[in-house]
């Protein structure tokens, strides 16, 4: 069997996709448990801002290495020497800044002075945050996946048994288990991004930079960096996006409730990491296919993508939201049962922000004018505003999220489609709705008579998941089979029937 290098990169990236999330889903289990509510909210906190401040303190370079080290192959070194050097001195400055300012800033994000040693805490660890990310998107411009999948396994897989250590030990000084977590992490996070540096970086490139009518100079940097920072809005946005909610829970509500709401927001977040495969291989794909100007392929691939969004996404997230009790009790604790209708209604929201997330490594990988820049304003806007106007509880906060994830993945179909010329299949859009409504029905009936019988949790969780794999399976067999992206699928995959030689025999 032939198996094309995209569609290899595509499974591995996918499996350790998978791999990330069920660290992400033991992390949070393990530290539900380790910490009380109030210092649970604190992790959640923390978790929720850095994705805010990882681009500013980047420059967005991480989007500008995956593009460019795949536009311009030949200057993919110097591309990785002048991000590091740009991240290095910024995370420097920013840590200084953090410092001079740590009452304010442990005010304006724990809502508390009492937190000053927190905001030390993540400036430190946002060094080891930007290191990992621009060695991670170099290896990924080059499509070098195995190695880009390796290295992030082993960053997002280190505080898992980190976590484990403080489980076993029993700690009960909460804020010693944070900064002991935080610290270890960042020290070991730093170590793994240099190892897979070693072979890559120059202490020679790195001076030649500065050196002015050498080789590299700044000036061949500026296209990476005009591309990478029109698209720093972007990043914020989308991070405000999952953040606002449990900031304003922390001000307006409780840190308690920064706890619930980061419960919400992390089930999203963990389910939306299904479709980073293909967005960390679209961008620089579609980057190299517009260099060669094979605009009909583009055409073609963003209709399989249209198509995979509309028949497969929907039912997924249709077959999982019955699960949504089981998720929160197995995975968190019955603490956190009261956040289950939040969950629930995110799980169906995902369906949106899947198709933004696989959609915008299409449209940057294809324009340089950053068009996520007004799909993530319009999103954020729409949250807020419904934020503002019905944010008193948990569940109104995680509505007003869901709306704007809406608006988010509605927006960026709408831009593909008016940008590429598209049609849109409109009546194998209607098919596929009205079918995800039948599928609703059932499974709705269903759970309810398996929930009449009184099981145990496992016992449940075990008969309702079986009984979707079989519908999983059957959804396949008459439907999937027939899609766009499931021909496209098999035709990445060869079978290579060996051919035995027969002996002639010849009479005379």
């Amino acid at each position: 069997m032939r198996v094309s290098k995209f569609l290899k990169d595509l499974v591995t990236t996918g499996a350790s996709q998978v791999g990330v999330i069920l660290f992400g889903v033991v992390l949070l289990r393990i530290m539900a448990s380790v910490l009380d509510v109030k210092n649970f909210g604190l992790f959640m906190v923390i978790r929720r801002v850095l994705p805010v401040l990882l681009p500013v303190v980047t420059l967005n370079l991480n989007i500008g290495l995956a593009r460019y080290v795949s536009f311009e192959k030949e200057k993919a070194r110097y591309y990785l020497h002048i991000s590091l050097i740009i991240g290095t001195l910024l995370t420097v400055l920013t840590f200084i800044v953090l410092a001079l300012f740590s009452r304010f800033f442990s005010l304006a994000i724990f809502d508390s002075k009492d937190y000053i040693n927190l905001v030390f805490l993540l400036g430190f660890f946002l060094f080891a945050e930007v290191i990992h990310l621009i060695v991670f998107s170099y290896f990924r411009g080059k499509m070098d996946m195995n190695i880009a999948n390796a290295m992030r396994l082993l960053f997002m897989g280190l505080p898992v048994p980190l976590a484990g250590i403080f489980f076993i030990l029993g700690m009960d000084n909460y804020s010693t288990i944070l900064y002991l977590f935080f610290s270890i992490y960042t020290v070991g996070g730093v170590i793994i991004s240099l190892y897979y540096l070693k072979k890559e970086w120059s202490w020679g490139l790195f001076k030649t930079i500065f050196k002015e009518g050498k080789a590299f100079n700044f000036e061949k940097s500026r296209s990476l960096i005009m591309y990478s920072l029109v698209r720093i809005p972007s990043l914020i946005l989308i991070a405000l996006l999952f953040s606002f909610p449990v900031l304003y829970a922390t001000h307006k509500i409780s840190v308690a409730a920064s706890g619930y709401v980061g419960i919400v927001v992390s089930v999203l977040h963990l389910l939306t990491l299904f479709s980073m495969p293909f967005n960390l291989i679209f961008l620089p794909k579609f980057s190299s296919l517009i260099k060669n100007n094979q605009v009909e392929n583009i055409k073609n691939y963003s209709m399989i993508i249209l198509d995979f969004t509309f028949t497969f996404l929907p039912i997924i997230a249709i077959m999982l939201f019955g699960l949504t009790r089981h998720i929160v009790l197995l995975w968190f604790g019955p603490k956190y049962l009261i956040t289950v209708d939040s969950v629930a209604a995110a799980i169906l929201s995902s369906v949106f922000y899947l198709a933004y997330a696989l959609i915008r490594g299409i449209l940057d990988g294809l324009y340089e004018f950053p068009f996520v820049n007004i799909i993530t304003l319009a999103g954020l806007l729409t949250m807020v505003v419904l934020s503002l106007l019905m944010g008193n509880s948990v569940f109104e906060l995680s509505a007003a999220l869901c709306c704007g994830l809406f608006i988010l993945g509605i927006s960026t179909i709408f831009v593909l489609v008016k940008k590429l010329r598209l049609s849109i299949p409109w009546m194998k859009v209607l098919i596929a709705l009205m079918g995800c409504g039948v599928l609703f029905l059932l499974l709705t009936v269903v759970d309810n008579k398996i929930a009449g019988l009184k099981l145990n949790t496992w016992y449940t969780f075990a008969l309702c998941t079986f009984y979707r794999g079989i519908l999983f399976v059957l959804a396949w067999w008459f439907y999937w089979r027939k899609t766009l992206w499931y021909t496209e699928i098999l035709k990445r995959i060869t079978i290579k029937v060996p051919i035995k030689e027969d002996v002639m025999m010849y009479e005379e």
